[in-house]
């Protein structure tokens, strides 16, 4: 996907969808290309020509608009996972995926760490379409864990399912940082995790 620059003068140039839109593609841009940190009301507003308070009306905050952004950035990481092929055993689905995970994460490394890292105030409440799309993230495990949950206990699996997504989030995020660890690899990493998950659904 490719951004450009956008300069406009006045306010009526846009929609209020049309510029909602711009605010967030030009945040991206910035994400992007030069990180979180990088990310401000006035940096956007001054990308796009019009006030940072223009920004706030949009999105009431900072908090509001990255966690807009970041629930688009694990939307993009949903189609990225979902194509994959819905055949093979319960390992080999789940490795799969957690390749498909590693590479969509290295390849947008300033978004995915804008995901993991964005601190957001204590006020900030997590919207629905945001826990919507974790949900389908995690439909996406059990789907490929349905083989392991033959006996039909629905609950297990869901709680199993969220283990599994929050050890694979750390295990992704502490490879986003970095800190995965000298001479350990992110692959292997996961290959492990999901060794033990089939071992322990047996």
């Amino acid at each position: 996907m490719q951004y450009h620059r956008v300069r406009m003068a006045r306010r009526s140039d846009h929609t209020r969808e049309e510029l909602g839109n711009l605010i967030l593609t030009t945040a991206r841009r910035i994400v992007r290309e030069e990180g979180i940190d990088a990310l401000t009301a006035r940096k956007i507003a001054s990308e796009v020509g019009y006030t940072a308070g223009t920004i706030y009306q949009h999105f009431g905050n900072m908090d509001d608009l990255v966690h807009r952004l970041n629930g688009e950035t694990l939307g993009m990481l949903f189609e990225h996972c979902s194509g994959l092929p819905e055949q093979g055993s319960p390992h080999d689905r789940l490795f799969a995926l957690a390749q498909a995970f590693v590479r969509f994460a290295e390849r947008h490394s300033n978004e995915w760490v804008a995901v993991i890292s964005y601190r957001y105030g204590p006020e900030h409440d997590w919207s629905a379409d945001y826990d919507g799309m974790v949900h389908r993230l995690h439909g996406l495990l059990v789907e490929a864990t349905n083989a392991l949950y033959q006996d039909g206990n629905r609950n297990e699996q869901i709680l199993d399912v969220r283990l599994l997504w929050a050890s694979m989030y750390g295990i992704f995020s502490l490879h986003a940082s970095g800190r995965l660890g000298k001479g350990v690899t992110v692959d292997g990493m996961a290959q492990r995790l999901i060794d033990i998950f089939i071992r322990a659904t047996r």
